[in-house]
């Protein structure tokens, strides 16, 4: 009994220590998320630092119109502040980081794209699980013992004394001892009816992992296949569109705002991206949370 106990125990810490390695690891793909967001308004911000010095040049040769510079300086200020919010972001999450792990993170170097597979779970070796079973035959047994100790006990006893003539007689004792027989029924009823309780809660745990599982891997898959879609696809049309416009502008076939808008849409779909793999991430947490290996 105090085996299983004690087993049981232990499953309880495993799935407290999955659990804190679930978080770690959003923790650690959350700043890596920030980093990368970083990069892309650095990136906006090159972006259009390049376009205002265009324009201001321009402006001072006499072939853009003062709009222009006012609607160049706006989007450069505007992508400056972003910068900004973006750097106080990434240096919040590696603090959030640091005191999850006990320790000073000052910077973080990984592919954040870095996606695992996912592994098929055994719903019946997980952790959680085998707390339920070690619980139960933990009770199982107590049930046994209270039904040990229901049992009438019997003492047998010698005892030799010596007569009159220096013999020596010897006279068997036997006690009969009854427990109170209520008292016990009602710790055997008791046991039973939380082995049948925890027996029902392995039952729905067991539906909820299974479904809890199947969803986190269906949603996994649909994110690959989305990501997988747009780095073959739209990121690459966007960027083409973007290099297009730079060079339209500055031969006067479009607009300073049709040239601001492809690069919004540029950033926005480098943004939507890195989204879908933080939300990726999310979903491997969620895996790991509940038994999951990395």
């Amino acid at each position: 009994m105090v085996d299983y106990e004690k087993k049981a125990f232990l499953e309880k810490i495993k799935i407290e220590k999955f659990y804190i390695i679930g978080e770690v690891f959003l923790a650690y793909y959350n700043a890596l998320y920030k980093k990368e967001l970083l990069k892309v308004a650095q990136e906006n911000y090159n972006i259009s630092e390049e376009i205002y010095n265009f324009v201001k040049k321009s402006f001072e040769l006499g072939e853009a119109t003062k709009l222009e510079l006012i609607k160049a300086e706006s989007d450069l200020e505007l992508s400056k502040s972003e910068l900004e919010l973006s750097k106080n972001d990434y240096e919040n999450s590696l603090k959030y980081l640091s005191s999850l792990i006990g320790e000073n993170v000052a910077d973080i170097e990984e592919k954040f794209d870095n996606l695992r597979d996912m592994r098929n779970l055994k719903i019946e070796e997980l952790a959680t699980i085998r707390y339920y079973n070690n619980t139960i035959k933990s009770i199982s047994y107590g049930i046994i013992t209270q039904r040990i100790l229901a049992l009438p006990q019997i003492n047998i006893g010698v005892i030799a004394e010596r007569n009159y003539s220096s013999n020596y007689i010897l006279r068997y004792n036997f006690n009969l001892s009854i427990p109170i027989f209520y008292r016990r029924q009602s710790e055997i009823s008791e046991l039973t009816s939380q082995k049948r309780s925890i027996e029902k809660l392995k039952e729905l745990e067991e539906l909820k992992l299974e479904r809890d599982f199947q969803i986190i891997r269906q949603r996994y898959t649909k994110l690959v296949e989305e990501i997988k879609k747009i780095e073959e696809n739209t990121l690459k049309r966007t960027k083409e569109e973007l290099s297009l416009a730079e060079k339209s502008y500055k031969l006067r076939v479009i607009t300073l705002l049709e040239l601001l808008d492809a690069k919004r849409r540029y950033i926005e779909i480098q943004k939507y991206r890195l989204l879908l793999i933080m939300q990726a991430h999310q979903e491997y947490s969620n895996y790991l949370k509940i038994g999951g290996e990395l």
